[in-house]
């Protein structure tokens, strides 16, 4: 009778301790990865290469055989990450996938048309930087956790723990950027590349232009000349860049400004992953340097 008894007990544990799904979760690019990693403890398999921009990728097989392979693909649809729009077209890889821009709620704002900002600055079609928006990304963490849940019910709890988490951190963070942006005494400033229209809605932050609005988008000698003119009355205005790439191409708005630095995939931040509070902190920290020069 024990022996049988010890014997259900065992097998009672032993099932338990397999119930827990090993999910293969597959993201696109690190951000999403940070939400992934933020809600479950444990890194994605990222698609996209930190170093390559979600314009220039191409779909190797390797990849298509780790899509093929994954339990879930998170994904921030076909305008961030085109490089994966054809592939995910596919029955069997859209069934399995969550499209975080089209959750429910999400905030989308309309791309901006570069040169000086205005009240009439709609270019048509849809930014597709939304995850910048720290409201987004709380509205993706949840929807993460469920979906998590349902594939994994036995590690429900899990993912409400790091959805709590991530939630606390994610809001002291915001608490304090808007504190150190929400100053007086801003310089004005322009965006190279308009990548940070949801982080500026949110914090409240108004640039007085950008060079370009699409990442593929060539520099307009006109529009150059425009906000050369721009800066000029603009004494200690700042220009944000991204990479040592925008520098050279921004070589004619370079006189006379600051230069800040921001980071929308955060390719500065450690390679090892970071967490999503992480990329929005860094965020503020460059605006903050370049906006507050003095401190």
């Amino acid at each position: 009778m024990f022996f049988r008894i010890w014997a259900l007990l065992a097998m009672l544990v032993a099932g338990a301790g397999m119930a827990r799904a090993e999910l293969v979760i597959v993201t696109d690019i690190a951000p999403v990865s940070a939400l992934l990693r933020d809600v479950t403890g444990a890194p994605p398999r990222q698609i996209l290469p930190d170093a390559v921009s979600p314009h220039d990728f191409a779909l190797r097989p390797s990849d298509m055989r780790l899509l093929q392979e994954a339990d879930l693909i998170v994904w921030l649809g076909p305008l961030a990450s085109p490089g994966l729009a054809k592939a995910m077209q596919r029955t069997d890889f859209a069934d399995k996938a969550l499209d975080l821009s089209a959750v429910p709620g999400t905030n989308h704002l309309p791309v901006r048309r570069a040169g000086r900002f205005g009240s009439a600055d709609d270019a048509g079609g849809t930014d597709p930087h939304m995850w910048l928006d720290p409201d987004n990304a709380h509205l993706w963490a949840a929807a993460i956790a469920a979906r998590l849940a349902l594939l994994d019910p036995a590690g429900a709890g899990s993912y409400d723990v790091g959805l709590a988490r991530l939630a606390a951190a994610l809001d002291a963070v915001e608490d304090a950027a808007k504190a150190r942006l929400g100053r007086d005494g801003a310089a004005p400033y322009l965006q190279f590349h308009d990548a940070f229209q949801y982080f500026e809605r949110h914090f409240g932050l108004q640039p007085l232009g950008a060079a370009t609005a699409g990442d593929e988008e060539s520099l307009s000698l006109g529009i150059v000349a425009d906000l050369r003119s721009l800066l000029a009355e603009q004494p200690g205005a700042c220009l944000f860049l991204s990479d040592m790439n925008e520098q050279r191409r921004a070589a004619a708005l370079l006189d006379n400004v600051r230069i800040g630095w921001l980071d929308a995939l955060g390719r500065t931040l450690p390679a090892s992953g970071y967490s999503y509070p992480d990329l929005i902190r860094a965020n503020a920290d460059g605006f903050a340097a370049c906006l507050y020069p003095a401190g």
